[in-house]
């Protein structure tokens, strides 16, 4: 029994390790025509067989369907009773959309209404500011022009200097042995 499992062992790693082999048995499988035509077969029965229930229930749903319907107009009385019924139905029903349509019409106006009010009451908020903003420059310029003009009058009726009058400069030494004094008012 040792044996066996030793052989069997070396036999598995020596297919599983061997490059060649695993690709000779990936080729068979890939390119075997029987596989693949068997595997096709396969596929094949599967979508006949899923057409085939599709086909029988879709006739069982009908079948059941004009049971059922048929067995209705019997309870009501006639068809042209069942169909007065359908229609007093379909009525309700589309007078219950059509309300829902308007109460939902009704409730995006007012939302409507209230983001316009909303945006109307910021837009205003802004232009206030900007007014006051504007307000204030002006205010600014207009003490701009009062100081220039007065600035003007005052450097108009001033007399010249001469420049020949101006002293040089003499910048003060400071002795480091002497305190810091700072020169008197006259």
């Amino acid at each position: 029994m040792n044996d066996n499992s030793q052989i069997h062992q070396k036999i598995e790693s020596v297919v599983i390790n061997s490059t060649e082999i695993n690709n000779r048995i990936l080729n068979f499988v890939v390119n075997g025509t029987e596989i693949n035509n068997k595997i096709n077969n396969v596929y094949r029965d599967i979508d006949t067989k899923i057409e085939n229930v599709r086909n029988e229930w879709n006739q069982t749903f009908i079948t059941l369907v004009t049971q059922y319907v048929d067995e209705v107009i019997n309870i009501i009385g006639d068809r042209e009773s069942f169909n007065i019924q359908v229609a007093n139905v379909i009525n309700i029903k589309v007078d219950e959309l059509l309300n829902q349509i308007l109460r939902i019409r009704n409730e995006l106006t007012v939302i409507i209404n209230n983001a316009d009010r909303h945006l109307y009451e910021w837009t205003l908020g802004e232009l206030m500011a900007i007014k006051g903003c504007l307000t204030d420059r002006q205010a600014l310029v207009e003490q701009l022009v009062t100081f220039s003009a007065e600035l003007r009058t005052k450097l108009d009726n001033t007399t010249c200097v001469d420049i020949n009058t101006f002293k040089p400069f003499k910048p003060i030494s400071i002795n480091p042995a002497q305190p810091r004094q700072l020169p008197a008012n006259k």
